[in-house]
């Protein structure tokens, strides 16, 4: 199965990808609306835990 068919089977509609955890947090700032959950999901090296801090 390729990637796209695979994403829509799982029913993933976008996504998005940033260089930087600052371009990441400046992105779901600008989507996220109170009552939203969000599931960080990465390797310890990743540090997504930066994200989390400047959002």
């Amino acid at each position: 199965m390729t990637q796209n068919r695979w994403r829509r089977a799982a029913g993933v509609e976008k996504i998005f990808t940033a260089d930087t955890h600052e371009q990441a947090a400046g992105y779901l700032r600008e989507i996220l609306t109170d009552g939203d959950t969000i599931l960080f999901k990465g390797s310890r090296a990743m540090r997504m835990e930066k994200i989390i801090e400047l959002i």
